[in-house]
């Protein structure tokens, strides 16, 4: 569980395809309301498609068990960050390996929610008004 969610952002997917000659790695452009470009990240998530947002763990955040996100070549193919699950959110429900999606209602940038978000038409965060969860 990430207690400290410094360097965790929403993002949206603006393109996702396929690594070359990779079998389940898929590369993504994701917003993270940096106003620079989008970030490349690669992922092994198979529920990611172009306008579905995201948690992205930033270079430099905090993972569970004291590593730091980095850049890295994965698949061969540079990635800015990483594309979190549930499980690495701390987040009950959500499978390992599975992109941690969030409703519409979460703009790039903003801070991911502490714990998991409804998806069906909610609002999000169960009820209230304000920023995302709490």
């Amino acid at each position: 569980m990430a207690d400290d969610l410094t360097g965790y952002l929403a993002g949206i997917v603006l393109e996702c395809e396929d690594v070359p000659r990779k079998d389940k790695l898929r590369q993504m452009k994701v917003d993270v309301g940096q106003g620079g470009p989008p970030l490349t990240i690669v992922t092994n998530a198979s529920n990611v498609k172009p306008g579905v947002r995201v948690v992205i763990a930033t270079v430099g955040a905090a993972l569970k068990g004291g590593e730091t996100v980095t850049k890295a070549t994965v698949g061969g193919v540079t990635s800015e960050g990483m594309c979190c699950d549930a499980p690495m959110l701390g987040w009950v429900g959500g499978g390992a390996g599975a992109a941690a999606l969030l409703p519409d209602t979460f703009a790039p940038g903003d801070a991911p929610p502490t714990s998991r978000p409804r998806l069906d038409g909610g609002d999000g965060g169960g009820g209230g008004s304000g920023g995302g969860g709490g």
